[in-house]
């Protein structure tokens, strides 16, 4: 796959939460569209321990997966206030649809193609096998 210097990857998957108990996820939502010299951080959304985002990792990143979504939007949580803050949970069984995109506005490394894939990540717990490494592109940057 190619795209030219400036555009986007997109991507649409479905996270499915076959457990028994819900899953807490934090932002940013779905339909997030990151330059790809941005990461989670630098949109304020930081590190929270056993919170579930999907993430989408390339070989050449400078971090482990630098642009990361919630595991679903609006319409597919719930949210739970506790001493005035709000947590979102997906519920058990439940299933939500996650969108988004990385406009790459530089070469990144100096590997060029390079794989880029999703991950569910269960911060500061662990990437699963099962959820690692899925569906990886092998992506060209065309440069002018």
């Amino acid at each position: 796959m190619s795209i030219p210097l400036g555009g986007t990857l997109y991507f649409t998957l479905t996270v499915e939460n076959d457990s028994l108990v819900p899953i807490r996820t934090s932002g940013p939502p779905p339909g997030t569209v990151y330059d790809s010299d941005q990461n989670y951080a630098t949109l304020g959304e930081y590190i929270q321990s056993g919170v579930f985002r999907v993430g989408i990792h390339c070989e050449n990143s400078p971090i482990d997966h630098p642009w990361r979504w919630a595991v679903g939007g609006p319409d597919d949580l719930v949210e739970v206030v506790k001493n005035g803050k709000s947590y979102f949970y997906l519920p058990a069984g439940a299933r939500a649809t996650v969108t988004g995109g990385v406009r790459f506005v530089n070469v990144m490394g100096v590997r060029n193609p390079q794989y880029c894939y999703a991950s569910l990540i269960h911060e500061d717990v662990e990437i699963s096998m099962v959820n690692f490494r899925v569906d990886p592109v092998f992506l060209r940057i065309q440069v002018p």
